[in-house]
């Protein structure tokens, strides 16, 4: 009986934390002060159906080059913005964070017991309210867990969940600089295996 016990929780933990997560990051207000330079940087992109490369929103510096690595980051907030509105953004927020809290307790139902893993999760979660603001590090939240999940997946003989790694780095390299620590975790992933 515990046997199906052990299974129920390893299948339905997960999506309970991340309905949970969900419920609370969708509720949130948009706090980011930034916000406005990210949908009207997405927007200018949408409309002109290319990349930014010079600086036209600053009125000291107007014409000089820009490099942003989150494009595809702003380019989805701003889809989102103009799908729904606010309401748009929040629930991307939401699902991020849920796609986020998803994997987070995979991971950790792997390493331990729900009795300890599920209290890590949502101690892990709360420490990361902070972070959970309408800017592209929301998918860096997001998929940061989900190349964890797939790592340790392959790291428990499912080598066929190495196949979802190198698309999901080079979204994630459009849509946030924080890929970069991907490439590190995954790049020590490699050199455990090869150990």
């Amino acid at each position: 009986m515990s046997r199906l016990v052990a299974i129920f929780v390893s299948q339905a933990a997960p999506l309970g934390v991340a309905a949970a997560a969900f419920t609370v990051a969708v509720g949130l207000p948009s706090s980011d002060p930034d916000m406005w330079w990210h949908l009207a940087s997405g927007r200018w992109m949408f409309e002109h159906g290319e990349l930014l490369r010079v600086e036209i929103f600053s009125s000291t510096a107007p014409g000089t080059p820009y490099v942003v690595g989150e494009w595809l980051g702003q380019r989805v907030l701003y889809g989102a913005y103009a799908l729904a509105g606010w309401p748009g953004i929040a629930v991307l927020r939401a699902l991020l964070v849920a796609v986020a809290a998803f994997s987070l307790t995979r991971v950790a139902l792997r390493s331990a017991p729900p009795a300890i893993a599920l209290p890590l999760v949502a101690i892990a979660l709360a420490l990361s309210k902070i972070a959970w603001t309408d800017r592209p590090q929301l998918f860096t939240l997001a998929l940061f867990p989900v190349l964890l999940d797939l790592l340790t997946l392959a790291r428990l003989g499912r080598v066929r969940a190495l196949v979802a790694v190198p698309p999901l780095l080079f979204v994630w390299s459009d849509l946030h600089g924080g890929y970069a620590l991907g490439l590190v975790v995954a790049a020590i992933f490699a050199l455990d295996a090869v150990l």
